[in-house]
């Protein structure tokens, strides 16, 4: 599998809260930080990609937030060589 983790920094004045996340397809998956994160501190988001096939992939996951911008896209892209 394909596993990258995205390092989020509240850059706002209130704890940031990451209430869920929903992969673009059944292959993909995610983690997040279940706890506030406070201001100035560091989250993250772990998404694991399982390939079934080889080629060109791009994945991604939508993490619902409770800041103003209300959610944040992340996205895995690369290539799945044959064995």
């Amino acid at each position: 599998s394909v596993n990258h983790k995205f390092k989020i920094r509240n850059t706002g004045n209130h704890p940031l809260i990451l209430k869920a996340a929903k992969a673009s397809c059944g292959c993909t998956t995610s983690s997040f930080t279940q706890t506030p994160i406070a201001k100035n501190q560091m989250g993250e988001v772990l998404v694991s990609f399982k390939p079934s096939t080889p080629g060109k992939f791009r994945k991604s996951v939508v993490v619902e937030l409770n800041s103003d911008s209300a959610f944040a896209v992340f996205y895995i892209k690369g290539e799945v060589s044959s064995r």
